[in-house]
């Protein structure tokens, strides 16, 4: 039988904190920069810590990045604990699990702020394979490809079996040159961002489940 993949980005596709870690962000960067570089700081979603270090200095900042992730930090354990776990998700996953799918995650965020989430939910066992960016650091953050070609690698799935879901631009990029079939999830998107560059869109779990049983056969 053909191995497929499904791929999740975590932050906004399994748990909704997108517009949590928006209001969060604006606070915490006026309090660390100030109002200048805070207001250049406006659109950071899926960009990673070290990313959004690197800009802030570019804009004059001398804060280090330890002292920012700290700052992220706070506000993980928090967001982490109370943030919902996206509508319909464990269905999604359990039909995945019928369908024989290996389910894997990419994400640029710690592995401990993922079983964060992780320990709060019953499927979480049903997931077979987690790469942190964050902690693998000999891996690019995207929208360079590395993460997702390391979890086909690792699944010895061709990317032409691999669905991905993201929720950023950068992240749709990073799927697109794994070559994965790449699908932009609406549901829990910030408001006024946009996705574009995807295969197709989801707005919602159900449309994700409707990809899933035909997906990769022939």
């Amino acid at each position: 039988m053909t191995k497929r993949a499904f791929v999740f980005d975590f932050d906004g596709v399994i748990i909704d904190n997108e517009k949590s870690w928006e209001e969060a962000k604006k606070h915490m960067y006026l309090r660390l920069y100030g109002r200048d570089i805070a207001q250049k700081l406006q659109k950071t979603s899926g960009l990673d810590i070290e990313a959004i270090n690197k800009l802030a200095q570019e804009y004059g900042s001398t804060i280090s990045l330890q002292k920012l992730f700290n700052e992220f930090e706070i506000q993980a354990q928090t967001i982490y604990q109370e943030s919902p776990i996206t509508s319909g998700l464990e269905d999604l996953i359990l039909l995945l699990q019928e369908e024989k799918y290996l389910i894997g995650v990419v994400s640029a965020s710690p592995r401990s702020w993922i079983d964060i989430v992780l320990d709060r939910v019953k499927w979480s066992g049903l997931i077979n394979e987690i790469i942190s960016l964050y902690d693998r650091k000999e891996l690019a953050h995207k929208p360079a490809p590395d993460g997702y070609t390391e979890i086909m690698k690792l699944f010895a799935v061709q990317p032409s079996k691999t669905i991905v879901v993201e929720d950023s631009n950068a992240g749709i990029i990073s799927a697109k040159s794994a070559g994965a079939y790449v699908v932009g999830f609406q549901q829990n998107l910030p408001d006024a961002y946009e996705l574009s560059g995807a295969d197709e869109y989801a707005f919602n779990t159900s449309d994700l489940k409707s990809l899933v049983s035909e997906f990769g056969i022939t």
